[in-house]
């Protein structure tokens, strides 16, 4: 789950939701994504006061074996998180 910084913090009630877990789980969680004006990405402080992507930083310049070509498909779906919907595509 990435949640990206400028849009602000969970909803107590979604937080509570995810950590009950009852129909899904959270394999990853990205608390506050963000690319700052020299192109680093932060992914938010977690709750022991890191990054949450330092442990993986080192990895920026692996290669990920993933082959995309021009029939590969990128999907992008967002919500608002009122409905938990996704808004678009």
């Amino acid at each position: 789950m990435i949640v990206l910084a400028h849009a602000g913090t969970l909803d107590p009630t979604v937080r509570s939701y995810i950590e009950e877990g009852q129909d899904f789980q959270v394999a990853c969680e990205i608390p506050g994504l963000e690319i700052t004006n020299d192109g680093s990405v932060l992914g938010g402080q977690t709750s022991e006061g890191v990054d949450a992507l330092d442990a993986v930083q080192s990895l920026a310049a692996q290669d990920v074996g993933v082959i995309v070509g021009p029939d590969s498909i990128g999907t992008l779906s967002f919500t608002s998180g009122s409905t938990g919907i996704p808004k678009g595509k």
